[in-house]
């Protein structure tokens, strides 16, 4: 961002005798310093940090009171408790960004596709100006961008500022641990705090987000204990809203027809019931759609959009991403799944949906190739291994061999141009195969 920040005005109370600097950015790493940057020193890094961060222009250097050393031309200036006002100071230095914005912060164990990316999806399609920031991307959802996802208050606030900045005014952010444990998430008003868990999860994990923030609407897979536990200990005032596929709860799901090219659910809430088709593979998937349906919801979308858009999403790039066959073509699936685990938790997904047999191509894959071959051939009719250079003769001759109901699955391959336009180079294929 081009404009500068003076720094009496972002210490103001903080420090007395403040030099009138302008800054371009904050910045906690001296090896990541712009010029124009102040240097942000929270104790770790010594002498060779605060020479770097001078080396790379750094006109200010705001420390915790700790620091010992200066720099000639360098102005150092302490504040109490610098870490307790990180989030504060970040938030002012970006003039408050998500003040502007409408804020869905989705805490997920990682399953096919976080909720945060359906969010995002489903509002870019039915008002424009979505962002999104996720391991799939960060940026406008129309224009994502591969970025570190940001782990502390100063990268936060610079990803809201910059999506801000880009005409966004609705980012579904995906919420870390790490992230509620550097206080990220201060000086942040959410809108709706999303809890998609499995079985697995520990409440205390995400309960910051639910009890600290105090969202406006809370909204929880109530299948899972953590669910139950943080629909519980929300913060007095927040709406909770219940979803799952067992039990009593408010937004209900359930899996009506499985088969090689999607599956057909029925949704029940508080805005109206409907049985809709979505080409999304795997039963997990579907507490995704019930996070975001109630979500959006939430913050404002007719129930009749989304239920649309429930029934149009699409996965992000290698989650399970299903290209449907013709005729009598077998079902491609792409998913970047590199580690044993990954694999047989796909693999098992899969066959819930076989009318047929299961194929699984298994690309590269590295250092894990001989225990991903393991699981890929106890697990599917018929494994192929291919290295990332011979991998389009392979995944041709698998789909040749395979028929209509059958699925073959690609697994691994996310890196390098594959991780972008795999499913492109897939569809070409079919299209030889026919």
């Amino acid at each position: 961002m081009s404009r500068r920040v003076s720094l009496p005005f972002l210490l103001e109370g903080w420090a007395e005798l403040i030099p009138d600097v302008r800054l371009a950015g904050l910045c906690s790493d001296a090896n990541r310093i712009a010029p124009g940057d102040a240097y942000v020193h929270l104790g770790s890094g010594g002498r060779q940090a605060l020479r770097r961060a001078r080396e790379r222009g750094a006109l200010a250097i705001i420390h915790d009171e700790t620091l010992k050393v200066e720099l000639p031309g360098v102005p150092a200036i302490g504040i109490a408790d610098l870490a307790g006002r990180l989030p504060a100071l970040a938030a002012r230095f970006h003039h408050h960004p998500a003040d502007a914005l409408r804020i869905a912060a989705v805490a997920t164990d990682g399953g096919p596709a976080s909720p945060a990316w359906f969010i995002a999806q489903s509002w870019q399609r039915a008002r424009g100006g979505a962002a999104l920031v996720a391991p799939a991307g960060t940026g406008r959802f129309a224009a994502l961008q591969p970025a570190p996802v940001p782990r502390n208050p100063l990268a936060v606030q610079g990803v809201l500022a910059g999506c801000l900045a880009d005409g966004a005014d609705m980012v579904a952010l995906d919420v870390t641990t790490g992230l509620l444990r550097n206080r990220g998430l201060e000086e942040v008003a959410v809108d709706v705090a999303v809890y998609a868990g499995d079985e697995t999860g520990a409440d205390d994990d995400f309960l910051p987000l639910f009890a600290d923030t105090a969202p406006r609407f809370a909204v929880v897979n109530h299948d899972a204990a953590a669910g139950k536990a943080l629909a519980r200990r929300a913060a007095d005032g927040v709406q909770v809203l219940t979803f799952g596929s067992r039990g009593a709860t408010e937004l209900q799901g359930s899996v009506r027809a499985m088969d090689a090219n999607g599956m057909t659910i029925g949704l029940a809430g508080p805005w109206g019931r409907g049985e809709i088709r979505t080409g999304l593979l795997g039963r997990r998937n579907l507490d995704g759609l019930l996070a975001a349906a109630g979500a959006l919801a939430l913050m404002g979308v007719p129930w009749a959009q989304v239920m649309h858009q429930v029934e149009i999403m699409r996965p992000p790039p290698g989650r399970m991403y299903c290209l449907a066959g013709e005729g009598r073509q077998p079902s491609a699936v792409i998913d970047h799944a590199h580690t044993p685990a990954a694999l047989e938790e796909v693999l098992l997904s899969l066959r819930d949906h076989l009318h047929g047999r299961l194929y699984c191509v298994l690309v590269g894959a590295g250092a894990n190739r001989a225990a991903m071959a393991q699981v890929g051939g106890a697990l599917s009719d018929r494994l192929y291994e291919s290295t990332h250079r011979g991998r389009g003769r392979v995944i041709r001759d698998a789909l040749r061999q395979a028929g209509p109901g059958d699925i073959v699955l690609i697994a691994g391959a996310g890196r390098g141009r594959w991780a972008q336009r795999g499913a492109a180079e897939v569809r070409s294929l079919m299209e030889e195969a026919a």
